[in-house]
């Protein structure tokens, strides 16, 4: 248990995030009168993210790596846009870790070795560097609901295909490719490329279930093949949008503290 959290704790909180995406656990039919621009597309995804106000969770993490495969159970709670709150679990319902992401700082607790985890969340260090996205597009990702980001207005390619959307958007150093289910009006899967050798970066995959108003967020995975790293989380219960008090995690006085620079 002491290297699962170790592993959670090295990938920068626990990489999840980082952000997620794959195809909507039901299958869709499309008429062709559902097919939108791609403006109204880009509309509606952010619609749904920004709905979400507050998100708590419970579930499993699932973790495959050449060092590592294991899962543990999670509690997450969090409050958009930016602060996010995950115990993890181990046997017994034993809490082994805690962590907590806000816009400026993140503090990750390791109860086996007690020791404290800190460092910024901006893009330029400690934990953000790591994964290299904004902590508000991070936190959408953890609530099963990704989004696109505000520089992503006009894709560099737009298509349909069976029934999902296809978006390209290039930058200097990346192709991010997006696919969108045309029905749910959700992102499904995200690639960034490396533009220079056309290498997978990394890739998101998130599964839906078509609840009695709404997709319902499954499952949220993150794949990166320099590591051969795949985290996964499992959500067996959400809640949106409903009251959650102020998030902090605690801490012994005498715990180690490191920073994560």
């Amino acid at each position: 248990m002491n290297r699962i959290w170790k592993t959670i704790a090295s990938c920068g909180l626990f990489y999840i995030a980082a952000a997620i995406v794959g195809c909507s656990s039901a299958k869709e039919s499309v008429d062709a009168n559902v097919v939108m621009a791609s403006s109204d597309v880009i509309s509606a995804v952010n619609a749904s993210s920004f709905a979400i106000k507050t998100f708590s969770a419970e579930g499993v993490i699932n973790i495959a790596s050449p060092r590592l495969s294991q899962s543990v159970g999670f509690q997450l709670e969090m409050k958009k846009p930016d602060s996010v709150k995950i115990v993890i679990e181990g046997p017994f319902g034993i809490t082994v870790g805690q962590a907590l992401l806000t816009k400026d700082r993140f503090v990750a607790y390791n109860a086996v070795q007690n020791s404290v985890y800190m460092g910024r969340t901006d893009t330029k260090a400690g934990f953000m560097k790591m994964i290299d996205i904004p902590p508000s597009i991070f936190v959408d990702a953890l609530s099963g609901v990704r989004r696109f980001d505000s520089e992503q207005a006009v894709p560099d390619s737009f298509s349909v295909s069976g029934s999902t959307y296809i978006f390209q958007f290039v930058d200097q150093s990346f192709i991010k490719k997006y696919v969108v289910g045309i029905l749910s009006n959700r992102i499904v899967r995200v690639d960034r490329i490396n533009k220079e050798n056309n290498k997978l970066v990394w890739r998101e995959e998130y599964e839906y279930e078509k609840g009695e108003t709404t997709w319902e967020p499954a499952s949220a995975t993150i794949f990166i093949p320099e590591k051969e790293t795949t985290v996964e989380i499992v959500y067996n219960s959400i809640s949106v949008n409903t009251s959650i008090p102020a998030l902090t995690i605690h801490y012994p006085d005498d715990a180690e503290r490191v920073t994560i620079q």
